[in-house]
């Protein structure tokens, strides 16, 4: 199935924002009780000069005899600062006597890890830095700080100058010290003392993030080019379902479909086994053909489930249903019954009959003609009877045969209207039977 891809930028920073607000104020990593690096204490070697006379003049230069090393990180206190400066790690070096006037270098590689987030620019070989810290003064990464705590000298690293980002490594961290005391006597080399001290490699220490967690979100687009609930009416057309998947998470991820339905189709669709890849923060689109052929008609509920290679599931329910309409109709019009009448469906929707009687609108019209009919014929029955009935006699009836003309009617043209012997003139109804044929067809005609 195709699929296509669609950058999720925001929903990927949305996520990390969201995550890292929720990390507790704690180290993340190496500890003042598990160090990345250590050192035995009194190791450091000091260079002296003749006049050096022990436990005399001599120095024992413990604040540059390294013992621990470790960093830290903590998701707050970044209030207030800039991006240049937090977020941070912080680089706690611990020697035996607290930190003075000498010179340490640190030196370390930024390096992708097995757990580093998507946005990693950091290569598997490294980026190596070399710190210099001359007394309360650190040079080699910008916006860099150092200051002397409780637990030891504290050199702060901003993450974006390391170009680091959770998931990365710093390894093969080195430190190395050195103070030279010049002596009581000015200018004279010979009472001079130096003292150095080395510690590392040690071990690497990952960048705090999140655990690498499944966040997969599956929504169907629309049903046959439809939104929602859809109702279908040809069982031989495939229903086209269109589905996107979305990755909320903070890291790659990769997906495959399962299909299942109530009642289950004949012919349900097949996803391939292989997981597709989909990156954190974006989001995929695929269409799914169903086939609803064997299926009764009615309601069909539809569930498509999208499982993460990490285990994680999310599922997208719908219902299609399927309304096969009766031989002859098409689709949206209605249904005449029954289907002789069909040549009266003008006359029947133009009296407003398929509203009230909806399929039987034209055997309604019918029906009322054929009333309508029945009725006319027997008041005209009626009607001729009573007239028949009422007719005055002739004075003098007519001989058989005889015919009177009637010369005086004759018009211009001399046209003359002859009136025959037994022919009685047109029959006229009287206005009350009038009134009450138009009443009633005013009663029983449509509204």
């Amino acid at each position: 199935m195709g699929a296509s891809w669609r950058p999720g930028t925001a929903a990927l920073l949305l996520a990390l924002a969201a995550a890292l607000a929720i990390l507790p104020p704690a180290a993340f990593a190496g500890t003042e009780a598990a160090p990345e690096l250590t050192d035995p204490a009194g190791d450091q070697e000091v260079a002296a000069g003749p006049l050096i006379l022990p436990g005399v003049n001599d120095e024992a230069f413990d604040d540059v005899d390294l013992v621990a090393a470790w960093a830290e990180e903590r998701a707050s206190g970044c209030v207030g600062a800039t991006a240049d400066t937090c977020p941070a790690a912080t680089l706690v070096v611990q020697t035996t006597a607290g930190w003075t006037t000498g010179t340490m270098t640190v030196t370390f590689t930024v390096k992708q890890g097995p757990t580093s987030l998507p946005s990693s620019t950091a290569s598997e070989a490294g980026t190596p830095f070399t710190l210099t810290v001359t007394g309360a003064t650190v040079s080699g990464l910008a916006n860099a700080t150092v200051a002397n705590g409780a637990d030891g000298l504290r050199i702060t690293l901003p993450l974006s100058k390391l170009g680091a980002v959770g998931g990365d490594l710093l390894a093969d961290l080195g430190i190395s010290t050195t103070r030279t005391d010049p002596g009581t006597v000015q200018g004279a080399d010979q009472d001079d003392q130096t003292g150095t001290d080395s510690a590392g490699p040690g071990t690497a220490y990952t960048f705090a993030r999140p655990p690498v967690l499944s966040n997969l979100l599956l929504d169907i687009v629309s049903i046959d080019g439809r939104s929602g609930a859809v109702t279908v009416t040809d069982p031989h057309e495939p229903v086209a379902v269109v589905l996107r998947i979305t990755n909320l998470a903070l890291d790659d991820d990769a997906w495959q479909l399962s299909f299942s339905s109530t009642p289950p189709l004949a012919d349900p669709p097949v996803f391939a086994q292989a997981f597709t890849p989909i990156a954190a923060g974006e989001e995929a689109e695929t269409t799914v053909e169903l086939s609803l052929e064997g299926v009764p008609e009615g309601p069909v509920a539809v569930t498509f489930t999208a499982t993460s290679e990490r285990g994680a599931t999310t599922t997208a329910r719908s219902t299609v249903t399927l309304d096969i309409p009766s031989a002859g109709v098409v689709p949206g019009e209605r249904e005449v019954k029954p289907e002789g009448l069909a040549f009266l469906t003008g006359a029947a929707e133009a009296a407003g009959f398929d509203g009230p009687f909806g399929s039987f609108a034209e055997l309604a019209l019918l029906a009322l003609l054929v009333l309508l009919t029945i009725l006319a014929i027997y008041l005209l029955l009626a009607l001729g009877r009573t007239t028949i009935h009422d007719a005055p006699a002739s004075a003098a009836p007519l001989r058989a045969g005889a015919a009177v003309a009637m010369g005086a009617s004759a018009g211009p043209s001399g046209v003359s209207e002859t009136v025959h012997a037994g022919e009685a003139p047109p029959l006229e109804a009287p206005d009350e039977l009038n009134d009450a044929l138009n009443r009633f067809l005013h009663d029983v005609g449509p509204a």
